[in-house]
C-alpha cells in the first residue's frame, strides 16, 4: 500500500516537472526567479527514488539510479549554484537567463524521462533478460593481458592526443586547457579510448579484492596516481570523480553483501562532495592557466573577487 502511494506521488511530480520543462523551455524566460525554481524541482526530482528506496527499507547505494541522482546533483546542482554565483568560462559574469533556464529545463526533462523508464519501464529488464550472459568464472590467464593491454592502448591515445594539441607534454601541462578543449575537432570522442586505463585500473582492482593479493593493493594504487596527476593537471574534474567512483563501485559489490555498511558509504560519499565542492574552483584554475604558472592561485583569488562583485546574488 506504501510503495503504491510513494509510486502515485512520484508520477504527479513527474507530470508537473515535465509539464513545467516543456513551459520554460518554449517560454524561455529571462528571469532568476525562474531559474531558482527549476533548480528546485530539478533537484528534488533528482532524489524522489533514493527517498522512496529509504523509506521501503530497500536502498542500495550503488544502485544504478543512487549514482545517475549524485552526479546529477553535482552536475546540475552545484555547478549551476556554482555558476550562478560566481559565473564560469562558459556563461561568462553576465548570465543571459533565457538560455540558462532552457538548458535547466531540459536537464529536467531528461532526468524525469530517465526516472521513468529506470523505474517504472520493463522495457529494460526485457532486453537485458534478451542479451548473452557473462560468464560467473574469470579466465585468469587472460586476466594479465588484459590488463596490460588496456593499459597500454588508453595511454597510448592519450599521449597521442595530448601531442596533438599543444605539441608536447610540456607545453600541455602549462596550457589553458579549456581553450584547447575548444579547438578540439572531435578528439574528444577519441578521448574515450582513455577510459580503457581506467577499466584497467578496475580490472585489476576486483582480482585483487576476489584473490585476496596484498601486491595487488600497491599496483591498484601506482596505477592510480598517474590517473590523479592528470585529472588534476587536465583540470578534469569528471574523470577524477570517474575514478574514485568507479574504485568505490567495485569495493561496494566485492564486499559481500553480509559486510556491506550503507552508512559507511554515505559517510564517505558525502566527505567527497565536500571535497568536490572545495577543489572545483581550484581545479577550474589550474585548467585555466596551467600547473606551471606560478601565479595560478594568486590568479585565482583575485577572479573570484572580481566573479563576487559581479555575482546576481550580491546586492
Amino acid at each position: 500500500m506504501l510503495r503504491k502511494k510513494l509510486d502515485f506521488l512520484i508520477i504527479i511530480i513527474m507530470v508537473f516537472s515535465i509539464l513545467l520543462a516543456i513551459f520554460c523551455f518554449v517560454g524561455g524566460y529571462d528571469s532568476m526567479a525562474v531559474t531558482c525554481i527549476l533548480l528546485t524541482v530539478l533537484l528534488l526530482s533528482s532524489i524522489l527514488i533514493t527517498v522512496k528506496r529509504l523509506i521501503l527499507r530497500s536502498f542500495e547505494l550503488f544502485e544504478l539510479g543512487n549514482i545517475f541522482f549524485v552526479v546529477t546533483v553535482m552536475h546540475f546542482g552545484i555547478r549551476t549554484l556554482y555558476d550562478l554565483g560566481f559565473g564560469s568560462e562558459y556563461i561568462g559574469l553576465h548570465i543571459d537567463f533565457s538560455v540558462f533556464n532552457r538548458t535547466l529545463a531540459i536537464s529536467m526533462l531528461g532526468i524525469c524521462l530517465f526516472i521513468i523508464g529506470y523505474e517504472y519501464l520493463k522495457i529494460g529488464r526485457k532486453l537485458a533478460a534478451r542479451l548473452p550472459q557473462f560468464s560467473d568464472n574469470w579466465n585468469l590467464h587472460m586476466i594479465i593481458p588484459v590488463i596490460v593491454g588496456c593499459w597500454l592502448v588508453g595511454w597510448i591515445v592519450r599521449i597521442v592526443l595530448i601531442v596533438r594539441r599543444a605539441g608536447s607534454i610540456s607545453a600541455w601541462v602549462t596550457a589553458d586547457k579549456d581553450l584547447m578543449m575548444r579547438s578540439a575537432e572531435g578528439d574528444t570522442y577519441l578521448a574515450l579510448l582513455t577510459y580503457f586505463i581506467l577499466m584497467a585500473i578496475v580490472i585489476l582492482f576486483i582480482d585483487t579484492r576476489m584473490r585476496k593479493r596484498a601486491h595487488g593493493y600497491l599496483l591498484v594504487f601506482l596505477m592510480v596516481l598517474p590517473e590523479i596527476a592528470y585529472g588534476l593537471i587536465s583540470g578534469s574534474r569528471a574523470y577524477l570523480n570517474s575514478v574514485f567512483l568507479c574504485l568505490a563501485i567495485t569495493h561496494y559489490f566485492t564486499s559481500g553483501r553480509e559486510r556491506v555498511d550503507n552508512k559507511k558509504g554515505i559517510y564517505l560519499i558525502i566527505v567527497c562532495i565536500l571535497i568536490f565542492i572545495v577543489s572545483f574552483p581550484i581545479i577550474s584554475e589550474l585548467r585555466a592557466t596551467g600547473m606551471g604558472n606560478p601565479n595560478t592561485m594568486e590568479n585565482f583569488f583575485a577572479k573570484e573577487e572580481v566573479l563576487t562583485a559581479f555575482s546576481p546574488w550580491q546586492s
